[in-house]
């Protein structure tokens, strides 16, 4: 079964997390706590089912000035959202089988807001059963690997 998230509020950082624990060592708690809670809520609120087998989770990042590897550390809040939410398991080896990332020039998922700007800060994350996922790999002549 094929799950999308979106998340529409941009997650801490890498820089932005170092910076917060460099204050105080409870600073990455708090932060932690609060994106792992907005992602679990968006779970909860989009209605996601737990998963039952092996997945493939893919992160569609959007547009940003960030890094990539600076933006997907929200990777990390977001799988732990995931569990928090029952969506996952563990996010263990065990029930993921693949992580991607795609890093957006422009966000192909347009948000807008009431006067018509677009609003780029939203994750979208897909959730696939890793064969499932493999066998349209496949099909793209990608050659994915199961």
């Amino acid at each position: 079964m094929r799950q999308i998230l979106q998340i529409s509020s941009e997650l801490p950082s890498l820089n932005e997390t170092v910076a917060e624990t460099k204050k105080h060592w409870s600073r990455y708690a708090s932060l932690k706590k609060t994106a792992t809670e907005l992602v679990a809520w968006n779970c909860k609120a989009q209605k996601l089912k737990p998963v039952t087998e092996r997945c493939v989770l893919t992160f569609d990042w959007p547009h940003s000035r960030r890094d990539p590897d600076n933006q997907s550390f929200g990777a990390k809040m977001i799988l732990d959202g995931l569990v928090k939410a029952g969506v996952l398991p563990d996010d263990s080896r065990k029930w993921i089988a693949e992580i991607r990332h795609v890093f957006r020039r422009t966000s192909k998922y347009k948000e807008w807001s009431k006067d018509n700007k677009i609003l780029d800060a939203i994750v979208i994350v897909e959730i696939d059963h890793a064969q499932r996922a493999y066998s349209r790999t496949d099909k793209e002549g990608s050659g994915g690997e199961a």
